[in-house]
């Protein structure tokens, strides 16, 4: 009898936690089976590095290599110099670059930061840095493969720092109101109290959907549903909102508006790619579907002209949206309608998305 009432008290905890932490289980996102977790030193290293003589001063860039076949500056990353007793601490610009002036050959010791206000990278206990050298009077350049230790990491700090940036040219920082800690790599891929759990940090999307998490429920958009789900089937309001929520915030992200097939590259690889602009006739209709949710939410501000015209912005729809607490995808269509978005559009919008007719307020 004890033992069958101290399993009944872990299943209601369990279920409490999952129904009022942001708790979400998102296994389907990734292939099934096991993910062993590697150990990865809390000190990284570049996976290579160049150094090139210039004309004047020193220079240190980061820059990461992504498929299909580019490097990407990694942008706003602290990055620590020292030269004896001096130390030079900045950020790196828009071209992953930092600058001091230093003359003659001496080596300095580096190291890069994987960590500011608003977010931080570790892995479960120390904040990730990157240990490096620079020579004075010298470009170095630090290179980083997507998928090695150090590129894992640093993807996600691109995808967190371009969250931070693009929220702060949108709607403003004012509801990031405590700093997200990322651990990488995690036992799975979900969100809980303020902390979002990666197991490849190399997968932008999947990435982005669980960094969405945290924003929506940082801005009060809506309420969680806990428990496992699949994309392509139909469950409660809230999971569907919350899930379907947090992909289009990733593909806010990551995808261009004008896609006329937008998809996600990683997520859920038993149906992928995820085509959230073409949704495929055998997913589940109506709104407890999340990939109809996010297909909703996304032809309300993409500029793909299908059949519909509605071309909103993301700041117009968040404005609309944060702080309302919606319980369903329903909530979200007579916020909008509140907010002063056209009823008709509104209307076609959800038909074509959902299959259903949108129902009346």
């Amino acid at each position: 009898m004890k033992y069958l009432i101290l399993v009944l008290t872990l299943s209601l905890q369990s279920s409490f936690a999952q129904a009022f932490s942001g708790y979400s289980d998102d296994s389907d996102l990734l292939p099934l089976g096991p993910r062993p977790r590697h150990t990865v030193s809390s000190v990284l290293r570049p996976d290579s590095v160049t150094s090139e003589s210039r004309a004047d001063g020193t220079e240190v860039r980061v820059l990461r290599w992504r498929s299909p076949g580019q490097w990407e500056a990694i942008e706003g990353i602290p990055v620590s110099l020292i030269r004896g007793a001096e130390v030079f601490s900045g950020q790196t610009d828009m071209r992953g670059s930092i600058q001091m002036n230093c003359a003659g050959t001496q080596v300095l010791a580096g190291r890069l930061d994987l960590k500011d206000s608003k977010f931080e990278i570790s892995g479960g206990r120390e904040v990730y840095s990157v240990a490096f050298e620079a020579e004075c009077g010298k470009t170095t350049t630090l290179n980083f493969q997507s998928a090695t230790d150090g590129g894992q990491a640093l993807g996600i700090w691109q995808i967190a720092r371009s969250a931070e940036r693009r929220l702060q040219d949108s709607v403003g920082l004012s509801f990031w109101k405590r700093p997200v800690r990322f651990i990488w790599p995690g036992n799975g891929d979900y969100y809980s109290f303020g902390q979002v759990n990666i197991t490849r940090g190399d997968y932008w999307d999947v990435v982005g959907h669980e960094l969405g998490h945290a924003i929506y429920d940082m801005a009060d958009i809506g309420a969680f549903g806990g428990g496992q789900h699949k994309i392509d089937e139909c469950y409660t309001d809230r999971l569907a909102l919350s899930e379907g929520w947090a992909s289009y915030f990733s593909a806010w992200l990551g995808v261009d508006l004008a896609d006329a097939d937008a998809k996600f590259e990683f997520m859920v690889p038993r149906r992928a790619p995820i085509r959230f602009e073409n949704v495929p006739a055998d997913v589940c209709l109506g709104h407890k579907s999340e990939w109809r949710v996010t297909s909703f939410l996304w032809d309300l501000i993409d500029l793909n002209r299908d059949s519909e015209s509605m071309e909103e912005t993301f700041a117009r729809v968040w404005h609309a949206l944060a702080g309302s607490d919606a319980r369903s995808a329903v909530d979200v269509a007579a916020s909008l309608q509140k907010a002063g978005f056209s009823p008709e559009l509104l209307d076609l919008v959800w038909e074509l998305n959902f299959g259903l007719k949108r129902p009346a307020l």
